[in-house]
């Protein structure tokens, strides 16, 4: 899971209460989300800004894969 930065704000992320909200809020899983993730087309669907900027941030930043063996 990616530690995105919120709306300019340097070193802060996305709390763990504001995602379970966000979870509930929009009926996505929050254990999915923290174990498996959910697809950017789950979170872009929500019309949230913020699950919209978090999808940018990770398209725009990819994160390495695991090799697999």
């Amino acid at each position: 899971m990616h530690h995105v930065p919120s709306w300019g704000v340097v070193g802060r992320g996305y709390c763990v209460d504001k995602t379970r909200a966000f979870c509930a809020r929009y009926g996505i899983d929050y254990r999915a989300l923290m174990t498996t993730g959910v697809t950017a087309s789950t979170l872009v669907a929500t019309g949230d800004a913020l699950a919209i900027h978090l999808v940018e941030f990770a398209r725009a930043n990819p994160q390495p894969q695991p090799e697999s063996k």
